[in-house]
């Protein structure tokens, strides 16, 4: 029982905890920013402000020993992005590794693939490694983004037996207001999950929140930026775990 629950925990969690501006507003599909071109939606880094890395840590849900990080970077010019991140505690490790490319079709439209690698090490049980083929469209139309990222489409197996289905993912960011951005999420899997959030900007100093169904999660936080780098940190409060405290740390390159 407990290898099941903290497995399916796991594999959830990589995907929920995207990094940088996502810990703080919840969006993830249609969000140009460095975490999430490299790790889910390459589409989008032709809509990123410039190349750059991220770096994310966490304690997730204040679960003991349970530690998560992640590193992603993305080069622009090249229309490529890098992920790698790590969720372990003594006894369990689950290592994601992620190449993702852009290309242009037109001014407006680009589409993305993405390769993730998985590697999992538990104590007690085989080492497993499979990988995930992940495409992505993006559609932009005046103050209007549009993704569609299509997560696990080959549906791959773990030696555990365990599939990981197809994730349809729908995202809309509208920035109608010079110092509002608004986001919408749409998901489904095996059940729906939908996802608000709103970045609110002046100068260099930001507020975000978000709010996600099927859990109820609701999330808060700030970031600045001084030169070219970005430090932001978020609260995310599950309505039966602890809080968790995230910490992102941007370098534009």
């Amino acid at each position: 029982m407990t290898f099941y629950y903290i497995s399916i925990l796991f594999s959830l969690f990589e995907f929920q905890e995207v990094g940088g501006l996502s810990s703080l507003v919840q969006a993830r599909a249609a969000l140009p920013i460095c975490p999430v071109c490299a790790a889910l939606n390459p589409s989008l880094i032709l809509y990123q402000e410039g190349s750059g890395i991220n770096f994310t840590y966490t304690n997730p849900y204040g679960l003991g020993e349970l530690r998560y990080l992640k590193g992603a970077g993305t080069l622009k010019r090249l229309r490529l992005g890098l992920s790698l991140s790590s969720l372990y505690r003594p006894g369990y490790g689950e290592y994601i590794f992620s190449l993702g490319k852009g290309f242009s079709l037109l001014t407006s439209f680009s589409f993305g693939t993405l390769l993730s690698l998985y590697y999992f090490s538990i104590s007690g049980y085989e080492k497993d490694f499979f990988f995930s083929l992940t495409p992505s469209l993006s559609f932009k139309r005046e103050e209007f983004l549009f993704s569609l990222v299509l997560l696990n489409l080959n549906q791959p197996q773990t030696g555990y037996g365990e599939e990981m289905p197809l994730t349809i993912l729908l995202g809309v960011k509208s920035h109608f207001l010079r110092w509002a951005d608004f986001y919408f999420d749409y998901e489904r899997e095996k059940e729906e999950r939908m996802r608000l959030g709103l970045k609110l900007s002046e100068g260099n100093f930001y507020l975000g929140t978000g709010l996600q169904t099927m859990p109820l999660l609701f999330t808060g936080g700030f970031g600045f930026t001084l030169s070219k780098v970005e430090m932001a940190y978020s609260l995310k409060i599950h309505p039966r775990l602890k809080e968790s405290h995230i910490i992102n740390l941007g370098i534009r390159l």
